[in-house]
């Protein structure tokens, strides 16, 4: 909501806006929010996708 967002396709077993978020989904959201074009902050974003990438990964899902 800070950046705007009034609408969201979820998983709503997740329990959205009855339980805090986790921190790091927070920091993810912010920094693609916050994404200026300057290589800094695209790496930083891409950074932080790829480890909830692979941090909610369930196990068997694995390609390659």
């Amino acid at each position: 909501m800070e950046y705007g967002l009034d609408s969201a396709i979820v998983n709503v077993s997740h329990h959205y806006g009855s339980v805090e978020p986790a921190p790091e989904m927070l920091e993810l959201v912010d920094a693609y929010a916050k994404m200026d074009g300057s290589a800094e902050k695209t790496g930083k974003a891409m950074e932080l996708m790829a480890r909830f990438c692979r941090e909610s990964r369930k196990p068997g899902n694995k390609k390659g």
